[in-house]
């Protein structure tokens, strides 16, 4: 859904999506899947291309100024329809899932204040530039369109130093904006949660939350994330680096969310990632070409021994009983 919103966003400066992906390791069909899942650092390559390919240094705030609600499909039609402010700000958190497995949203209450906070991986600039500028420029934006011309924040906050072009935060949020603070988001009056929208229909509204519901309810499988994370231990290019953390990151999420939701599937890491791990090792050892020790190195371990110690303890066998079982089974079944 992020995708097509970036390219509907970078199309308006003349670029395509094949000049998008140009350099990155992100495939341009992705861009036309119904339905799709991108990794936190794919996602960070394209928005950094896409600030080198438009040439706009501020292309995050542009971004969020430019698109519609109805970029975020189902989420953005039901934030849109709901009566007030505060009641959009818990669509949000109660659909995020929809577009995110991670980057969690959080609505803090504080004296007079309320605060609307992102926790997002760490991500080099200039793509922490866009995707904070994008989400606290759109959360201003939702501001608005309840509480009209007063929809202004306390303060917009950024967790990295002040950029090159500021002169477009001080235009966004009026020079309220602080940079190297600890969050991403906005602080605004907690009277603006009562704001309410000039129209509200409250039979769209139901229909547009049951739709929601329902198409959220297929998304979070029970074992969405323990097939995740499964997903991404066997893949090849990314089977040595299996550490929680890594996958966490790759996922978009931080590895606490990623054993939070484990937990909540009755799962565990350690598991999932021996049984990916084992998988992955006995599809390498049916091909006959590789040796055992370029096998051990390509998934991560340090020499051979280290890898009969892993795989005997996954399986009770070594690599070359197991080898050799598999090699046997195969001629037994040749014609």
């Amino acid at each position: 859904m992020i995708l097509r919103v970036l390219a509907d966003a970078v199309g308006q400066y003349g670029v395509s999506v094949d000049e998008l992906v140009r350099g990155t390791s992100v495939l341009p069909d992705l861009f036309s899947r119904p339905e799709g899942f991108i990794c936190e650092s794919e996602m960070d390559q394209l928005l950094s291309r896409a600030v080198a390919v438009t040439g706009d240094d501020a292309f995050g705030l542009h971004w969020a100024e430019r698109s519609s609600f109805a970029a975020f499909d189902l989420m953005g039609h039901v934030a849109a329809a709901v009566p007030t402010f505060g009641d959009a700000l818990g669509v949000v958190r109660h659909l995020y899932p929809l577009i995110s497995a991670g980057n969690e949203f959080a609505l803090r209450l504080e004296g007079h204040a309320a605060v609307l906070e992102f926790r997002l991986p760490r991500s080099a600039l200039p793509s922490a530039w866009v995707k904070e500028e994008f989400i606290a420029g759109s959360l201003v934006r939702l501001l608005r369109l309840f509480a009209g011309s007063r929809g202004m924040p306390s303060s917009a906050h950024f967790t990295y130093p002040a950029p090159g072009h500021r002169s477009e935060y001080a235009r966004l949020f009026g020079g309220l904006e602080q940079f190297e603070q600890t969050f991403t988001g906005i602080v605004v009056d907690q009277a603006l949660l009562d704001a309410k929208q000039l129209c509200h229909d409250a039979e769209l509204e139901r229909d547009l939350r049951v739709r929601a519901e329902t198409r959220l309810q297929r998304s979070t499988v029970p074992d969405g994330y323990a097939k995740r994370v499964k997903d991404c231990l066997s893949e090849r290019p990314f089977v040595g680096q299996s550490e929680m953390k890594a996958v966490a990151e790759r996922l978009g999420m931080s590895d606490r969310s990623l054993r939070r939701h484990l937990a909540t599937e009755r799962a565990s890491f350690p598991t999932l990632r021996m049984q990916a791990l084992s998988v992955r090792a006995k599809q390498l050892l049916t091909e006959p070409e590789l040796p055992i020790k370029e096998i051990a190195s390509s998934m991560g371990f340090s020499d051979a021994t280290a890898f009969h110690r892993a795989f005997r303890t996954w399986t009770g066998m070594t690599p070359a009983a197991f080898r050799a079982a598999a090699f046997a089974s195969a001629r037994r079944k040749a014609p």
